[in-house]
């Protein structure tokens, strides 16, 4: 299995107390699960909006940022979406993991959250060569579409144009 990256517990955890080991899957079909079991994350938005908070690896992205990669125009009540797909996020295992304010929103490594985006890209840009069983998970994952299920605004052509190339 590609490990999980390491980090400090998120913001709102319970020192010490049990957290549930959240997976993040981006390469293949946008998925998130919670101690095995599937998080119900909705529709493409909310899975392309994931998408995005993902492929920022835990840099903040402002409310046009994620305007402009998840739904590419700017119609009446886009913004009100947006706040309501964070607010669904939130409402799921993921919102431990999950930071927001005025600046925008990102999704933070911590303990507890393992992402397939992020350890490909710690894998690809390591400078020793990854483990046996990691490059046999990368070659599983190599043929899957990445960041499938969530629409195909031009951000997530871009993203997954970028995921094949970590692959390779």
């Amino acid at each position: 299995m590609i490990p999980a990256p390491a980090g400090p517990a998120p913001a709102g955890s319970a020192p010490g107390g049990p957290q549930p080991l959240v997976h993040v899957r981006v390469l293949g079909t946008v998925t998130a699960s919670a101690d095995g079991s599937e998080i119900a994350l909705g529709g493409p938005r909310v899975r392309a909006l994931l998408a995005a908070l993902v492929m920022a690896r835990g840099r903040v992205q402002s409310a046009d940022a994620l305007l402009d990669a998840v739904w590419g125009e700017r119609t009446p009540g886009v913004r009100s979406a947006l706040r309501a797909n964070i607010s669904r996020l939130r409402s799921t295992p993921l919102g431990p993991h999950l930071r927001g304010g005025r600046q925008g929103y990102a999704l933070t490594a911590g303990q507890g959250l393992a992402v397939d985006y992020w350890s490909l890209m710690d894998l690809a840009e390591a400078s020793a060569p990854p483990p046996p069983a990691a490059i046999d998970e990368l070659a599983a994952v190599a043929g899957a579409v990445a960041v499938d299920g969530a629409g195909d605004s031009p951000f997530l052509i871009h993203a997954r144009t970028e995921a094949r190339a970590a692959v390779r």
